[in-house]
């Protein structure tokens, strides 16, 4: 489909990418820095980052900048960091197995504190950032097996008991 048409893509001009330590490095940084995901300039600056440079060696160096992300990220921040995540994973099919563990580790880890305002914003921006990724598409397939975390934690979000578990034969 669409997203092997944009990796094998990706794949023919991985040459012409710049990969030195430098600008890899300073990318990575400047991810984990990034005051708002929401700063159209900001975002197209990182966009075009993730266009120009060769991240295959440090695919999970980002997915941990970005899941780190959410605790310091508002919910108007979701889109844009969404957009950031759609755009590694349309290039490097390493890169959301990477990221959604860790996203799921922030509501599961949030859910078991709940206390803090800071929790409860975190896992918010998770929340969001994880139904973002369905309604756009980026979540689909195999991946749709993870969305059991995401779905018991909205189901404790709204109140309802989770349901039990389907015993297969």
């Amino acid at each position: 489909g669409r997203l092997e048409t944009l990796r094998a893509e990706h794949a023919r001009n991985k040459k012409s990418l710049k990969s030195d330590l430098r600008r890899t490095s300073a990318f990575v940084k400047r991810l984990r820095s990034v005051p708002a995901f929401g700063d159209a300039a900001v975002l197209r600056g990182l966009l075009g980052d993730i266009e120009t440079l060769n991240l295959s060696r440090y695919v999970e160096e980002v997915s941990d900048a970005l899941s780190s992300c959410t605790s310091s990220c508002r919910v108007g921040d979701v889109e844009g960091m969404s957009r950031i995540i759609a755009s590694m994973h349309e290039r490097y099919d390493s890169f959301l197995p990477s990221l959604l563990p860790e996203l799921y580790a922030v509501l599961e880890r949030a859910a078991a504190n709940n206390a803090a305002e800071n929790d409860a914003r975190h896992r918010r921006v998770a929340m969001r950032t994880l139904v973002q990724l369905v309604l756009t598409g980026v979540l689909h397939g195999d991946e749709r097996q993870d969305l059991k975390v995401l779905l018991k934690v909205v189901g404790e979000a709204c109140g309802s008991a989770p349901a039990p578990d389907k015993k297969s034969n």
